[in-house]
């Protein structure tokens, strides 16, 4: 009883003291908009840039791909997939010219192996596969003295929780998100997803489930210059009046399409 009481206490504190901003935020709404295009073209996966921010891995999607070959070194053994390493170190080089806090990693990237041997000395954590960090997408971070829960106490934890969505990345476990990600509050476990998804599914609350149940199949939506659309099968339709195609798997048995619309 003693113990489920300072585990609730300590709950209090950190997530409902501290993380309240993220809690009360409100949530946007209606910011993809249906769109019909005027022409569409065929596309393959080869016509398209490969970026696959958008795949979840968790205890529902479990994963046994290693990412070895993309993956970007950064400083005292870490790393992370080069696709978001260049938002990572401007995230990185926004938080500590605002807060003055230096950024030190606690995990990125974990082999299966690896996770595995987390797993054998500590049942609470993700079994092997089920992990985020086998994606090489994910940077779990902390600031000197604030480590864990305590790292949204820091200036550098808050900065996070309302910028991070500026340079592509997400609190993939927030406070408010916990019953759909069936993940425990993590303010230090940043997750890149990229532009546009990442400022949509900030303004609108939603958990990186949410985003990939809300582009519903075979539909195209648009969100300010960005057309996106969901679609299965090896070859897509896309409209014709856009810059890049970019493609990522959806870990759902299908695919997520997004560009800019060219300008005149």
């Amino acid at each position: 009883m003693k113990t489920k009481l300072l585990k609730f206490l300590r709950k209090l504190k950190y997530d409902y003291t501290y993380g309240l901003f993220d809690l009360l935020r409100r949530r946007e709404k209606h910011l993809l908009q249906p769109y019909t295009p005027e022409h569409l073209r065929d596309l393959t996966i080869s016509d398209c840039i490969s970026q696959n921010s958008l795949i979840l891995v968790s205890a529902d999607y479990p994963t046994e791909a290693e990412c070895a070959e993309d993956l970007s070194a950064l400083e005292e053994n870490h790393a992370i997939s080069h696709m978001a390493v260049e938002n990572l170190r401007s995230l990185f080089e926004a938080s500590e010219t605002a807060c003055a806090e230096k950024i030190l990693f606690t995990s990125t990237y974990r082999t299966l192996a690896f996770q595995a041997s987390i797993y054998g000395v500590n049942p609470y954590a993700a079994k092997p596969g089920e992990s985020e960090h086998h994606s090489g997408l994910v940077a779990d971070i902390k600031v000197d003295g604030y480590a864990q829960r305590r790292f949204i106490m820091s200036k550098t934890g808050k900065w996070m929780a309302k910028h991070a969505h500026e340079h592509g990345f997400v609190i993939r476990y927030p406070l408010w998100g916990e019953k759909r990600t069936k993940v425990d509050y993590e303010p230090w476990h940043l997750r890149f997803v990229g532009a546009p998804h990442a400022e949509i599914m900030y303004r609108m609350k939603w958990v990186l489930e949410d985003y990939l149940n809300a582009l519903e199949k075979d539909s195209f939506f648009r969100y300010g210059d960005y057309i996106l659309s969901a679609q299965k099968g090896s070859v897509f339709s896309f409209p014709r009046e856009v810059e890049t195609v970019y493609i990522s798997e959806n870990t759902k048995g299908g695919y997520i399409l997004w560009s800019k619309i060219k300008k005149d």
